[in-house]
């Protein structure tokens, strides 16, 4: 079973280049909140994964964008990838 660090190093070896890589706990779960660049045939995109761990599994939320994504849909972003949280 992979852990959560195992699980971003993963992520982040897959995705291209990393912006931001935090950690924040919420309650009793720790999360890693990772931001990265990726370029698909020429496009690029703005990724943000969120990783979890509960029970021994690891969820994941990977939320994509367009890097070209204008400021108030980009905020909306960050507001869902935030509110994602383990019960």
């Amino acid at each position: 079973k992979a852990t959560v660090d195992e699980v971003a190093a993963e992520v982040k070896n897959a995705a291209g280049e990393t912006n931001e890589d935090l950690t924040e706990v919420i309650g009793s779960h720790r999360y890693r909140l990772i931001h990265v660049k990726r370029f698909e045939k020429g496009v690029e995109f703005s990724v943000t994964y969120k990783l979890a761990e509960k029970g021994g599994k690891v969820y994941s939320l990977e939320a994509v964008r367009l890097d070209e994504t204008s400021d108030e849909f980009a905020r909306k972003m960050e507001v869902m990838v935030a509110s994602f949280e383990l019960k």
